[in-house]
């Protein structure tokens, strides 16, 4: 997560730390907030306030909440601290519910109510009928037009993009709108009839616009690790302008050197594109130090130890560790391609001649064998996770699958 827990950029007027704690000591005094404060007990803020310190931020929320049990504010920051920062749902629910008993038109907690039951309770139907009651509480609240936008990418795309519109035109400085809108011009796909699949499905992009719309969101926050590579993929994988694309990688990795979504497709490019084996290696080494538990870098790291570098043992191990971190992503699948490069095609192929030498261990075929089996069985939940149905990113929203095995972040 960046500093700012869901990247809320384009919240009202940032107040100096020092007097929203002043604020935060008058709350629990028992002096309401007054209207215009009613920002500062946002998560991100009040944990910018205490320096990041989770459990003295939980304090001044209890005790905000003990003195001032009808403030809808203070519940609903709350709520968010609960989910984002303690990972508590069922204590964050429970919060976010009182929060609404409160008042049912709260705009800030009714968009995060929402974004919640759809992320993290998998529930479309009723995240929808929050994000209606969110917009029509508030039409031009931007962080609630661009969730339901993001939202409405699997079910909706015109009305997706209209809320993109609103969203920019209400903050025209907004990164986040600014930068998943051109995500969404570069690579929307547009149902016009028929299924998926049919010949009624087709794509339609608008490049010169999105280029613009990611120029403007870089612009608002350069230093915004989620813009900068998100227009890195865009540039190589559908501008198929590599200079482009390893610049923005390299200031992406720049604003966030920890950002393992960036580091890993980083690694990508320079193995696919530059063929540059030895940076590839390092950028994998980078991500998954990053993030040790991200199977998606583990999965391409254990591919290219075994195909590119030839290290079988390596590569099994690494994926054995993809699958023991998040056994739904199904990486199976491309475990099988793995053991089929690696002991079916090159099979008894001489070392001399770009093979592996002659395999002959019957223990090796066989695992090939158990690897295939287990990835047709994975098949159904792969299809799941590529649509980006169980996919969230650390900002909020879903993090969407990208082109040529990239992610945008």
């Amino acid at each position: 997560m960046t500093a700012s827990l869901l990247a809320w950029s384009g919240s009202t007027g940032e107040c100096a730390a020092g007097h929203r704690l002043d604020k935060f000591a008058m709350a629990t005094d028992g002096q309401s907030a007054s209207p215009d404060d009613a920002s500062s007990w946002r998560c991100d803020h009040v944990m910018q306030s205490v320096d990041g310190d989770a459990d003295r931020a939980h304090e001044i929320y209890e005790q905000a909440i003990d003195a001032n049990p009808g403030d809808a504010a203070v519940l609903g920051g709350c709520a968010v601290f609960l989910e984002t920062v303690r990972e508590d749902a069922t204590a964050a629910e429970a919060m976010y519910v009182r929060a609404l008993a409160v008042d049912p038109v709260h705009a800030d907690t009714l968009g995060e109510y929402a974004r919640f039951l759809d992320v993290l309770r998998a529930d479309p139907d009723r995240a929808e009928e929050v994000y209606e009651r969110a917009i029509a509480a508030d039409p031009n609240h931007v962080d609630n037009l661009w969730y339901f936008a993001n939202f409405l990418e699997l079910h909706d795309v015109r009305r997706a993009q209209r809320l993109y519109e609103r969203a920019v035109a209400a903050d025209p400085h907004h990164a986040d709108a600014l930068g998943d809108y051109a995500r969404f011009l570069a690579s929307r796909t547009w149902l016009t009839g028929g299924s998926w699949g049919s010949p009624g499905h087709h794509v339609r992009r608008d490049m010169r616009r999105a280029q613009k719309m990611f120029d403007r969101a870089v612009a608002a926050d350069p230093g915004y690790v989620r813009n900068l590579g998100n227009y890195a993929v865009f540039f190589e994988s559908m501008r198929g302008d590599v200079d482009s694309a390893e610049q923005m990688y390299d200031r992406a990795a720049a604003a966030d050197p920890d950002d393992a979504c960036n580091l890993g497709n980083y690694a990508l490019f320079l193995e696919d594109v530059r063929h540059d084996v030895d940076r590839a290696e390092r950028m994998y080494d980078r991500a998954i130090a990053a993030d040790r538990d991200d199977a998606h870098n583990l999965k391409n790291y254990a591919l290219f130890l075994g195909i590119v570098r030839g290290e079988m043992s390596r590569g099994e191990q690494t994926y054995d560790r993809a699958i023991a971190v998040a056994p739904g992503l199904c990486v199976l699948e491309n475990y099988a391609v793995l053991v089929e490069n690696l002991l079916g095609a090159n099979l008894g192929t001489p070392a001399s001649d770009g093979g592996l030498g002659f395999v002959e261990e019957q223990e090796d075929v066989d695992r090939a064998k158990q690897m295939d089996q287990r990835s047709g069985e994975a098949a159904e939940c792969t299809h799941r996770v590529v649509s980006g149905q169980h996919s969230r990113g650390r900002h909020g929203v879903r993090q969407r699958q990208g082109p040529d095995g990239r992610r945008f972040l």
